[in-house]
Order: C-alpha cells, then sequence, then structure tokens
C-alpha cells in the first residue's frame, strides 16, 4: 500500500525560495582581506608574481579602492608578449553592474550567468567584501544545491510518466540491464515489505531514457536524448566526490548542463500541473 503523501506534496515556490535562501555565494566565495593588484602595476609583474599564481581573476585597486577586476589567467601564455608590460589598468574591466552580486544572491543564480560572467565581486550592503568565480562551482555547497534540482527533476519526471503511462508500457522502453535491475531492485523491496511501486525503484537514468521514448512525455520537455543523458551526468557528477569543474570548459559544460535541468524542470512542472 503506498504512503498516503507524495515527495512533492509541498509548496514547491516556497520550498524553492527556501532553498535558494539558504544557499548563497558567499558560502563559496573568498571573503576579505582579498588578494588584489593595483591599477598601475606591470602586468607582467602581477602574472609572474608567486603570491598571486592561484587566482585566475584579481581585483583591482585604484588610489585604494576597488576598481575593477584583470582576467590573470588570460595573460599567463602572454607574459612574454610586448603586451605585457601594458598597466593592469589597460586590461581590466571597470567595476559596474554586470560584475558585482550580492552575497545574499543565490548560488543557482550565480550559476545561470556565470558563463558571461565568470567572475562578480561580492557586495555585502554597499562595501566589497569577496569574490566568486566559476572554478568556486567545485566547492562543497554547490553539491546539494544541485542535487535538489536534479532530484527535482527525477520527482517530476516520475510523476508524469506514471500518469501518462501503464507499467508495461514504460518497462519496454527500457533496454535488457535497465529492466534487469528494476525487476531485481522490487523484488528486494518485496522481500523487505517495502515495495510500493516498480517506478520508484527505476534509476535516474532509466527515467531519462523513458522521457526519450515516450513522445507524449518527451514533446514536454523539448529535449534530445542527448541532452537528457547529459542530466544523468550531471546528477552523476555532483552525487560523486570527484571534480566536475576542474577547467574552464568543463565548468562552462557543467553550467549548461545545470541551465537544462532547470529548463526540464519548468518544462514538467507545466505538464504535471496541467488539468
Amino acid at each position: 500500500m503506498a504512503w498516503a503523501t507524495h515527495p512533492l506534496d509541498v509548496d514547491i515556490q516556497q520550498t524553492h525560495e527556501a532553498i535558494e535562501r539558504l544557499a548563497t555565494v558567499s558560502l563559496i566565495a573568498t571573503l576579505e582581506p582579498l588578494h588584489s593588484c593595483d591599477a598601475d602595476a606591470v602586468i607582467r609583474d602581477v602574472v609572474v608574481d608567486p603570491s598571486l599564481s592561484d587566482f585566475d581573476y584579481l581585483p583591482v585597486k585604484k588610489e585604494g579602492v576597488y576598481w575593477g577586476l584583470f582576467p590573470r589567467m588570460k595573460w599567463d601564455e602572454k607574459r612574454s608578449t610586448p603586451a605585457a608590460t601594458r598597466m593592469v589598468e589597460a586590461e581590466s574591466d571597470r567595476l559596474c553592474e554586470s560584475n558585482l552580486i550580492s552575497a545574499e544572491a543565490s548560488i543557482l543564480s550565480f550559476i545561470a550567468e556565470a558563463k558571461n560572467r565568470p567572475c562578480r565581486l561580492i557586495l555585502s550592503g554597499t562595501e566589497i567584501s569577496g569574490i566568486v568565480t566559476i572554478s568556486d562551482l567545485q566547492k562543497l555547497p554547490v553539491r546539494p544545491v544541485i542535487f535538489y534540482l536534479i532530484t527535482y527533476v527525477e520527482l517530476l519526471a516520475q510523476r508524469l510518466i506514471e500518469r501518462r503511462l501503464s507499467y508495461e508500457q514504460w518497462k519496454g522502453m527500457l533496454d535488457d540491464d535497465q529492466r534487469n535491475k528494476v525487476a531485481k531492485e522490487f523484488k528486494k523491496r518485496q522481500k523487505g515489505n517495502v515495495a510500493i511501486d516498480p517506478l520508484m525503484v527505476t534509476s535516474f537514468s532509466a527515467k531519462m531514457t523513458i522521457l526519450s521514448q515516450a513522445t507524449s512525455v518527451c514533446a514536454a520537455t523539448n529535449c534530445t536524448s542527448e541532452q537528457l543523458k547529459a542530466l544523468t551526468s550531471l546528477r552523476n557528477d555532483v552525487a560523486h566526490a570527484d571534480v566536475y569543474a576542474p577547467t574552464k570548459d568543463r565548468a562552462d559544460a557543467f553550467i549548461e548542463r545545470v541551465q537544462l535541468a532547470r529548463g526540464v524542470a519548468s518544462a514538467l512542472e507545466i505538464e504535471v500541473n496541467r488539468p
């Protein structure tokens, strides 16, 4: 017999807002005292400074006040070029609204713009108190936020599948290995007297397979099979203690998958709530 409540029987909007309030960029940012460089410093001197070698971006100060952001990582391979004899000010982005973010902003809001704005200075009230970059996406507080998002996608997919497809229908969309795993796990649950529904013991990747196979369901997400597979990769990335954004390219790919997950969640929400 099924339990009286379903995991989605909560105020979803209130839950999302609570998660975002708790998981702020301040949890992954580097806070003051910050390493910085002066606007009139020579680029080459800044790039070869061993005390600054771990930083992709550096806050720039002019007359003791934060003035801009210097993309230090872009100059690692150009340190011997004539351009590296210029001053930092000439190659820095002046501070403006687009490279500032509130300390209370959610991690998800930073991720949403991180591909185009990979570095932001943190504002606490009216004071700059830290810096956050895409390399910070590997930090621990990011994982539970993304796992929450991917779990939400899975629960929505499960609810939509159980409403649109019979057991025989969705089982027929799985390959032999997936079907065997479902049967084995459900049998195990039956022995423990905790078996409720075979769909509940179906893996995330199997649910994505069903979404890609079922025309009426897949059309709701407007996603390709490869995109749904990418969500499985995202799920595995954050579920295991492994790096998933060690380079700029992989960080960009991670950001794209997170945005994909948010889009799929929105599409599934519409279908699940459709009368």
